[in-house]
């Protein structure tokens, strides 16, 4: 399969990995790939273009392992936390050109399938503002299909300066969305690595 140009992959790696104690993006398991490095290539094998969302004074390491060119400082001020590294994105994406999705994955889920993206883009075409996996937790945001039109009307939002909810879940609550569950082979993608502890199972 060829990388899509129609969507766009995000990679969310801007957190403050305060739990971790150290930039969790530089961590490694088994091999010598840094979770960085593998998340951004699982996306690379399925879309053309994809940026990754830090903060101004990760770009500097973060340039030995990915073009500087791709590489998008969270910029939108009145949002936090992982929505503000997908609309940082999103903006500085669509200067250039409209793909009609993105493919937004954290760093943190090193352990995700490629399949398990690969679900979501093709399953995903027909949704209206977006395609996602159902966890015991609800909606995983941060794994997800996000369509142009529904992160333009989040994006419009704040530029109004309309108050609205930090949190990529409960935004999607609302979204008339394509959800899936995730089967069982794959459920162990989806643990964060959060903390040195989480780290030792693996």
């Amino acid at each position: 399969m060829r990388p899509s140009t129609d969507t766009s992959g995000i990679l969310l790696a801007g957190g403050l990995s305060s739990r971790m104690g150290r930039d969790k993006a530089l961590l490694s398991l088994r091999d010598e790939t840094n979770f960085l490095q593998k998340s951004y290539h699982k996306l690379r094998s399925l879309c053309e273009t994809v940026y990754v969302s830090v903060r101004e004074e990760q770009k500097e390491v973060y340039s030995n392992y990915i073009s500087r060119e791709f590489l998008i400082s969270d910029s939108i001020s009145k949002v936090q936390g992982p929505l503000c590294g997908i609309l940082s994105a999103f903006s500085a994406a669509t200067k250039d050109f409209h793909p009609s999705s993105f493919l937004v994955l954290a760093v943190d889920m090193p352990l995700l399938k490629t399949k398990t993206l690969l679900r979501l883009m093709m399953s995903g075409k027909d949704s209206k503002d977006g395609a996602f996996y159902r966890t015991e937790a609800g909606i995983e945001p941060l794994c997800g299909l996000y369509k142009s039109e529904f992160l333009s009307s989040l994006l419009e939002r704040t530029r109004k300066e309309e108050k609205i909810s930090f949190s990529p879940k409960d935004l999607l609550e609302d979204a008339d969305l394509s959800l899936f569950e995730i089967p069982v082979r794959e459920k162990r993608g989806f643990s964060n690595l959060n903390t040195p502890k989480d780290l030792l199972g693996f």
